[in-house]
């Protein structure tokens, strides 16, 4: 995971994830944030280089006060093989008890040894 000040939709730069060849690799963007009541919109703008079948996504988890998972995991996925900023977002009911949410960009050659880079900007979270 680093920081590319060459590769942004807008500003001075953009997160890059690189996966190796055969590899899996996420980022957090915050230990947790507070997750409110409600629903919630959750977005980036993501670009991608590598093999179409490259799983490419913003996952999300809700806990409640005591760091216990709340619902299921949820995923917005974004194409896989080598493209321009696409847009992907995900709108969602905080879960009854979630008190934080955790925010993973995440990247996955899925064991088919090619790897891959996926760039993402602007992210967004907004209540409704």
């Amino acid at each position: 995971m680093s920081q590319d000040s060459g590769v942004s939709r807008s500003g001075a730069g953009s997160l890059r994830l690189t996966v190796p060849a055969g590899g899996y690799v996420y980022a957090d963007l915050a230990s947790r944030m507070a997750a409110e009541p409600g629903p919630h919109t959750y977005a980036a703008w993501i670009r991608t280089e590598g093999p179409a079948y490259q799983q490419v996504c913003m996952y999300l988890l809700f806990y409640d006060a005591a760091g216990r998972p709340v619902g299921s995991a949820h995923n917005a996925l974004a194409f896989g093989g080598t493209h321009d900023w696409e847009y992907v977002s995900i709108t969602l009911d905080t879960p009854s008890g979630a008190t934080s949410a955790d925010l993973q960009l995440r990247l996955d050659d899925r064991g088919l040894s090619r790897g891959g880079s996926a760039w993402f900007d602007d992210i967004t979270v907004a209540g409704s």
